[in-house]
């Protein structure tokens, strides 16, 4: 009898342990959470911490890039990194692990071309309104702009800051500088050195930059020649830059001059690129004195552009199979690709006025708003209109976004029509409701 109830006690106690043990093992369940998904920094060496919750105490963090150095500081990831030396941003990742479960964290940083990182590219916001926060990480001054339903709580940002906090949205007032300056040479078939913006601004610097650092994304990103990829430091561009060391440019007008880049750029790339910089306005007719780092004469006449062809076909070069006028940052990997392009759903088009410019500048356009949904690998957007003449050009590959949406100085009329572009220059037309 007393070993019947003998046993029958440590039955009963064996339950409770069991019990017991299996509710204390729901209850140390693993929890892994971290209250960012990326984290970003300036091109010096730096560190920041990011809250780790976790019921967890032995767990750990990696990262993928040996510049990125992850280490766990109780209830913190601390994340150290390196000086980068490189020219773009790059990014890494870190992975934290505990008893099974796995949070990911993105980790940029900035290179020493200048560049823009925004930790958050939305927000979602109930009726009643809220507050919205997010980061912005830059080597370039950064302008904000607001809608009129969005008001800013931002405290000034001090030079020596690289990361500033920002409490409201960014809304982009117009497309970036690529299309700015397709828009401005390319579309109005001016010349490179005069030519004014759809703000009517004359003759911005930074879009007459964009076709040669578009050699740099074409012959240095997308295929290599650039000395960041070279083992010998040479490129595309350090073979130019030679070139012009031990040119002889004395006797030479500055018409001359620029045509001669032509000439030794398609000579170093091996491509015949006079349709390239045709586009570009070098090879367009220009008589006038040009305000850049001083007057200066600028004359480009018929027959020395003609002069420039015959010099440049007497290569006997290929001409690129690309789109190269197109390429933008955002694309140059689908020059490398050369990706087909994937059709998305019909545009629509919807009216919209508009004012830009300031002052004497001012201009007022009653346009349409273009929304374009789903189409991916396109490199721009180009809207025509029954004759085939250019209305305007657009970026296209704006990821992560799934639509995109640009606006026309007009109105959108019969015979017009839109075309998506890829890099290899194939044009799909986009049915327009």
């Amino acid at each position: 009898m007393k070993r019947n109830i003998y046993s029958l006690l440590i039955i009963a106690f064996l339950s409770y342990w069991l019990t017991a043990c299996s509710d204390k093992d729901r209850s140390q369940e693993a929890s892994l959470d971290i209250d960012k998904e990326s984290v970003d920094f300036g091109s010096d060496s730096g560190s920041q911490r990011i809250t780790v919750t976790t019921n967890i105490d032995n767990w750990t963090a990696k990262a993928d890039k040996s510049w990125c150095h992850p280490s766990a500081e109780g209830k913190a990831l601390r994340i150290d990194v390196d000086e980068s030396e490189e020219r773009y941003v790059r990014q890494a990742t870190v992975t934290l692990t505990a008893s099974g479960q796995i949070r990911k964290l993105t980790v940029r940083q900035l290179g020493y071309e200048a560049s823009i990182l925004v930790d958050k590219s939305a927000f979602k916001i109930g009726v009643a309104g809220g507050e919205i926060r997010f980061a912005v990480t830059s080597n370039v001054n950064v302008a904000i702009s607001l809608p009129e339903w969005i008001t800013s709580k931002a405290a000034p940002r001090s030079p020596a800051t690289v990361t500033t906090t920002y409490s409201y949205m960014v809304e982009a007032t117009k497309r970036n500088r690529y299309s700015k300056a397709w828009n401005a040479i390319i579309v109005a078939g001016s010349p490179h050195s005069d030519f004014r913006d759809i703000e009517n601004h004359a003759d911005d610097v930074f879009c007459k930059l964009v076709p040669f650092w578009q050699l740099e994304l074409y012959f240095g990103k997308a295929l290599g020649r650039t000395p960041l990829k070279q083992a010998d430091r040479g490129g595309f561009y350090p073979s130019v830059y030679e070139y012009a060391r031990n040119k002889n440019y004395s006797g030479m007008s500055n018409g001359d001059i620029q045509l001669d880049f032509v000439y030794a750029c398609s000579k170093i790339s091996g491509m015949n690129l006079l349709d390239f910089f045709s586009k570009w306005g070098f090879l367009t007719p220009v008589n006038k004195e040009v305000d850049d780092y001083g007057i200066k004469q600028m004359t480009v006449t018929p027959s020395m552009i003609e002069a420039l062809k015959q010099r440049v076909n007497a290569l006997g070069l290929p001409t690129p199979d690309v789109a190269l006028e197109y390429i933008s940052d955002n694309t140059s990997e689908l020059y490398r690709t050369k990706a087909e392009i994937i059709r998305g759903g019909n545009a629509t088009h919807s009216p919209r006025t508009f004012t830009v410019g300031s002052g004497k500048n001012t201009v007022t356009y009653h346009g349409e708003t273009i929304t374009i949904p789903d189409w991916k690998n396109v490199v721009t957007y180009e809207v025509k209109d029954g004759t085939g003449k250019f209305i305007l050009i657009s970026s296209g590959e704006n990821a992560p976004s799934p639509t995109d949406t640009f606006t026309i100085p007009t109105g959108w009329k019969n015979g017009f029509k839109l075309y998506a572009v890829s890099a290899t220059g194939k044009r799909v037309e986009v049915p327009v409701n």
